[in-house]
């Protein structure tokens, strides 16, 4: 946990001096969960109409999944350096529901992508949980 801490510490430093990443930073939180959302609404959309490919709707619906994807990432990298980080575990089991959605087929790669995400969400959970981030989080995040 120290050696993350010593990375998070680090990645703050380095991250806050991009001048775009201050003007991003307030909206880390509604970026990487409204990424998940928009993620969500498109898989929703496919599963409710399957025959979406027909009309001219899907190149509307696959931009916005790939925007989705772009969104959560850099939502996720934002709010490592916010106060907001406790919240980054359930971004990260939120989107495994999401990749997993329709339920109806699994593959090896959605399993693995799963099992990471859901592993990765733990560790996360446990650091935000620990000691170690509360001494993190009172002297240095300022935003």
């Amino acid at each position: 946990m120290n050696q993350f801490s010593n990375v998070l510490r680090e990645y703050r430093k380095w991250i806050l001096s991009i001048p775009l990443v201050n003007i991003l930073l307030p909206f880390a939180l509604y970026i990487l969960f409204g990424s998940i959302a928009v993620d969500f609404l498109c898989k929703l959309t496919y599963t409710i109409f399957p025959r979406i490919y027909a009309y001219g709707i899907y190149s509307v619906i696959s931009f916005l999944d790939s925007f989705a994807y772009f969104g959560f990432w850099i939502g996720f990298w934002l709010i490592l350096v916010t106060k907001d980080m406790k919240l980054a575990p359930y971004a990260l089991f939120a989107t495994v529901f999401v990749f997993l959605f329709p339920f109806t087929s699994f593959s090896l790669f959605s399993v693995l992508k799963a099992a990471i995400f859901i592993w990765l969400g733990y560790l996360l959970l446990k650091f935000t949980a620990s000691s170690s981030y509360s001494e993190i989080n009172e002297r240095e995040i300022t935003v």
